[in-house]
């Protein structure tokens, strides 16, 4: 009776294994055959974007701020059906945010012929953005209502930082400065982040589509490590950036 059963089992695991690799075997072999009619490059659409960013770092220190950018660059989609679609993009990526300084020489132990040097600090990272996004689609009266998630992949190429400063000196007199400065050492070279927006598309010819889109980039590691608005190391914290931006392009359908 054993006997009998493990036959049994052994039969129903090889058609099990067997039915597998038809449907495998099935499914490669259409995917081949849609690939050498061009169906694969039939499902790639394409098209180029710009827009504006709209940046800050993370509050935990205090006196941070926004600061506005551009973007640019183009995206790459493979269509999966009417309604979801995986794209893929390369752009110019503007980020970063203000921050201000306050340097207290008597704080940390210091000797100087101030009392105080106060900074406002503009930061501007360019970064390449590569986000890796889920879309999907609902046509509504002539045009498309897309949704956007997924992760999003950043490469730091430089950061600057323009600074414009008052000092006070030891009699109470201002003096101002301007400034700028190479921090690109500093920065996290990669950047890795969460998107999730909406957008949508307008046909205006056959072939042509008008997109627009807005989105929110939430920002999962920290970019600036021992930042501190005193610059004191007891008082620091690690920053990061959340950036919402909004693009205008076409596609080609």
């Amino acid at each position: 009776m054993k006997h009998n059963f493990m036959i049994k089992k052994m039969l129903n695991q090889k058609l099990f294994l067997g039915t597998l690799l038809f449907l495998f075997s099935g499914t490669v072999l259409a995917q081949e055959s849609e690939i050498s009619s061009g169906g694969f490059l039939n499902n790639l659409k394409y098209g180029l974007k710009f827009g504006t960013t709209i940046s800050e770092f993370t509050n935990q220190q205090p006196h941070t701020n926004s600061i506005q950018g551009i973007t640019g660059g183009g995206f790459l989609n493979y269509v999966f059906n009417e309604k979801m679609a995986l794209q893929l993009e390369v752009s110019y990526f503007q980020q970063g945010g203000r921050l201000l300084d306050i340097y207290i020489p008597s704080l940390v132990g210091n000797d100087s012929w101030y009392s105080i040097n106060i900074k406002n600090k503009e930061i501007i990272m360019h970064n390449i953005e590569l986000p890796v996004l889920f879309k999907y689609s609902l046509g509504i009266s002539g045009f498309k209502l897309n949704g956007f998630i997924g992760p999003s992949f950043g490469y730091n190429l430089h950061t600057g930082v323009t600074k414009e400063g008052t000092i006070i000196d030891e009699y109470g007199g201002p003096h101002t400065y301007t400034g700028e400065e190479n921090i690109t050492n500093n920065m996290e070279k990669i950047q890795y982040s969460a998107t999730a927006g909406i957008g949508i598309e307008l046909p205006i010819s056959e072939k042509f589509y008008i997109l627009i889109d807005a989105r929110y980039r939430y920002g999962i590691n920290s970019i600036y490590n021992g930042y501190s608005y005193l610059e004191v190391t007891e008082i620091q914290g690690d920053l990061k950036n959340n950036t919402m931006y909004f693009t205008l392009g076409f596609g080609l359908k």
